[in-house]
């Protein structure tokens, strides 16, 4: 209503605006007035993307519960040859609406490779920390072009390389060897555990996990090794 009367004051004085806007007592306090109102819609708007940043932590916090309600719904322990390409798209699926709501675009580099027996619950568990790792760290970054990059290769030893790259803040090299620790964060709202958990799950699978990152602001790579269906 403020704004509707001080364009119809504007519009009224038609050609002696300039004159109204310099030389008249009220048309002097238009300027200051537009000022302030610029300063409280700003303000408003502002308080509109804090709220809809939380709504949209709250959507990734239940996505992650229907996540792991879904994960511990299998059956632990069963061991299953698995294509490995078929764990990667199953992690990536679990983030997907969060990934497509941040911005994340998703690229696949899948070479042929053997099929992988594992707990496929443990299996997807691990990928799934590291996809999500990776969203984090895209969020982080505030970049306008973030990718995830999932991959699988065939390392020289007939092991099976899944990989999840990402453009996002990097990791100090200092933290390199600290990211596996139990309850190590460089996250403000971060527990420690994710990473950890995923590293045990690898030992358990009989592979391993290592963190390669040419340093903050540089992304970060994880890569989980895991044993091949033995050939008879």
């Amino acid at each position: 209503a403020r704004v509707n009367r001080v364009a119809k004051m504007l519009s009224d004085e038609g050609p002696r605006l300039a004159h109204f806007l310099t030389a008249d007592e009220r048309g002097a306090k238009v300027p200051s007035y537009l000022a302030l109102l610029g300063a409280e819609l700003e303000g408003e708007r502002t308080a509109a993307l804090l709220e809809l940043k939380g709504l949209a932590n709250g959507l990734d916090h239940i996505e992650q519960i229907v996540a792991a309600q879904q994960d511990t719904a299998r059956v632990s322990g069963l061991t299953e040859d698995v294509p490995p390409s078929e764990l990667l798209e199953y992690a990536c699926r679990m983030s997907a609406a969060s990934l497509a709501r941040h911005g994340v675009g998703v690229t696949r580099e899948y070479m042929t490779a053997p099929l992988v027996r594992v707990p496929r619950q443990k299996a997807l568990q691990a990928l799934i920390n590291l996809v999500r790792n990776a969203k984090e760290a895209l969020d982080e970054s505030n970049r306008t072009d973030k990718r995830l990059i999932l991959g699988v290769q065939l390392a020289a030893d007939g092991k099976v390389r899944l990989s999840v790259t990402d453009n996002g803040v990097g990791i100090a090299g200092e933290n390199l060897t600290r990211v596996f620790q139990f309850g190590f964060t460089t996250k403000e709202n971060g527990h420690g555990f994710g990473l950890h958990s995923s590293a045990l799950a690898a030992r358990e699978m009989g592979g391993s996990l290592e963190v390669h990152s040419a340093g903050t602001g540089q992304g970060a790579t994880f890569v989980l090794t895991l044993p091949p269906v033995p050939t008879s």
